[in-house]
């Protein structure tokens, strides 16, 4: 597909004749035919405009037009003036008669209002592991204070320590679990729990500006106090060396020492975001990602054992096999990396539109064939992505075929088993696709996943489905989760909610696949005689272009929205809350 030329455009202002229900499906509005009087009437927004074929009045709202000659039917449809609607509603609008549909407002002159952010960081992070797989840290972070406030402290999420044996009643380390609850067994019949690692986290020394700093470690909150406070447009550097264990099972923060495998995900103290409410930092919650960064620039020194390679969201890592090195990332939210000693790791690749892509697995026979089919559907995916939302970001993708289905800048991981879920025999591909996918949604296009995840989420999930259903043809009905799933969803339920007010089974359609069909939906209702899904994929580039490096609320997603399709009010109400930020 080529890539879509920027729907805001700004098609030549016309006062075209269009027919009157295409106008009322795409604005969303109600339109009555009267046939006993050959009557029409659109209403929308408690306005109406009502015409009679075969009489010269109209009625737009309280003001009655008289025509020069009685309106009549063509081609068995009403057409009017759009002028009429424009009066009506007392908006601007534009009929591009070549794709019959209709453009709202001044798209060409919209101008995006990203949120704020009164905080920001670089990292200079040293990583040193032992032969006892015991790690230790050096964090250096540059804060600056962006906000209009004076800071007395700075506050860091720091989650390796949620991980400690301190919350073990919060399940924060995952059990070995049967479905129904009771513990899996060893060969010798012995609970596998019995082998269940925590973490261990120590803080070693904590200073700021050069001086011995206090502080108050809470959950995954790592509130440091400032021994000078630090004035709107001032820096410091606050340093932290630590060490720790990671804990097994688990997904993220995590190791597999059988695999001498190490994940290391959100691993560094990380700075909290800043708005006017104060520091933007929640507790820690396994569901989802519970916290939220800005973009920040990286520097990573790491000292392995040998035999060990460093796999991570740079573009530079260095040959497999090296244990020492250097990295730099800039312009990311995170950093991620996975620590590897295997014998048996293995390596697929393939350059795509001059993105390298690595698949990284384990060299069994049982593998070859999914680290296949995983590097296949990347393949096509970051070509789909790329050539109709915006260019990957990086110029290196790396896929870790050793997880369930999680995202960082550069780097995902997928399940390594594509029999892994046998209700769904699309869930593997569609995992792939959909991870990758968040390289735009969510490490481009920025929102806060505590508060609003449908925002990454739900457009990580429209975007999935339009590759389901461009590229894997898959049909309508099975590339939307939504219609795919045979059950029944829930009423009322908004998409705009946090984690802590989600209740159990309610995220898959607050945060996945209610946004994705509300957005086909309005897309289909909007794509008059285009294809829609090129008008999906036109909404996604404009989306990515105006909102690139930039954090997205729920307001200001409307905002856009309304400013590039027709509708009323009532569409996002029945799944977003509105006016709340």
């Amino acid at each position: 597909m080529a890539t879509p030329s920027l729907a805001f455009a700004g098609e030549p202002k016309n006062d075209a004749s269009v027919p009157l229900r295409v106008l009322a499906n795409q604005l969303g509005a109600e339109l009555q035919w009267d046939a006993g009087t050959a009557t029409a009437t659109l209403t929308e927004g408690g306005k109406s405009l009502k015409v009679r074929i075969g009489s010269r009045n109209v009625q737009i709202g309280d003001t009655t037009v008289t025509l020069s000659e009685p309106l009549a039917l063509r081609e068995d449809r009403t057409y009017i003036p759009l002028s009429w609607v424009e009066q009506l509603l007392g908006k601007d609008l534009n009929w591009n008669e070549a794709e019959g549909r209709l453009i709202v407002g001044n798209p060409s002159a919209f101008t995006p209002q990203g949120a704020k952010n009164g905080s920001h960081a670089n990292y200079d992070l040293n990583l040193v592991m032992n032969e006892a797989h015991e790690f230790k840290v050096t964090a250096k972070v540059q804060v600056e204070n962006r906000s209009a406030d004076v800071w007395d402290h700075a506050v860091f999420y720091f989650i390796p320590n949620v991980f400690t044996e301190e919350f073990k009643n919060r399940n924060f380390v995952p059990k070995y679990n049967n479905p129904d609850g009771t513990p899996i067994l060893d060969e010798n019949g012995k609970p596998l729990n019995d082998r269940l690692q925590y973490a261990k986290v120590n803080i070693d020394s904590l200073k700021t500006g050069g001086q011995d700093a206090a502080y108050k470690l809470t959950g995954d909150s790592l509130d440091v106090a400032l021994p000078t406070a630090l004035k709107p447009g001032e820096k410091t550097e606050v340093d932290v060396t630590y060490t720790f264990t990671l804990p097994e099972p688990g997904n993220r923060f995590a190791k597999v020492d059988e695999e001498q495998l190490y994940k290391l995900a959100e691993w560094y103290p990380m700075l909290a975001t800043y708005n006017e409410s104060g520091w933007n930092k929640f507790p820690y919650y396994p569901s989802s990602e519970s916290y939220f960064t800005d973009f920040s620039d990286f520097k990573v020194s790491y000292e392995l054992p040998e035999g060990y390679s460093f796999i991570s969201s740079a573009e530079n890592d260095l040959p497999r096999g090296t244990n020492k090195g250097q990295l730099t990332v800039n312009n990311v939210k995170e950093i991620y990396a996975q620590i590897d000693g295997s014998p048996r790791l293995k390596e697929l690749d393939r350059t795509v539109d001059g993105v390298q892509i690595r698949v990284f697995g384990r060299s069994e026979e049982d593998q070859d064939e999914a680290l296949q089919e995983i590097l296949d559907v990347a393949a096509k995916s970051v070509h789909f992505y790329g050539e109709n939302i915006g260019p990957y970001p990086h110029k290196q993708l790396d896929i870790m075929a050793n997880d369930g289905g999680m995202e960082y800048p550069g780097i995902v991981t997928v399940p390594a088993d594509p029999n892994q879920y046998p209700y769904d025999p699309l869930f593997f591909k569609e995992t792939v696709a959909h991870e990758i996918a968040h390289q735009w949604f969510n490490f481009t296009v920025s929102s806060d996943s505590f508060h609003e995840g449908w925002l990454d989420e739900g457009m990580t999930e429209l975007s999935t489905s339009l590759y389901m259903y461009g590229v894997e043809k898959v049909p309508e009905q099975e590339a939307f989760r939504y219609l795919r799933y045979n059950r029944k969803w829930m009423d009322g339920l908004m998409s705009n909610i946090s984690l802590s007010e989600l209740k159990p089974g309610q995220m898959l359609q607050a945060y996945y696949t209610q946004p994705a069909y509300e957005m086909w939906d309005l897309f289909k209702r909007n794509s008059g005689t285009t294809d829609p899904l090129q008008t999906g994929l036109h909404f996604l580039h404009d989306y990515l272009n105006a909102y690139q490096y930039q954090q997205i609320t729920t307001p200001e997603f409307i905002r856009f929205a309304e400013a590039y399709f027709p509708t009323d009010e009532g569409f996002y109400g029945g799944w977003l809350k509105l006016g709340a930020k």
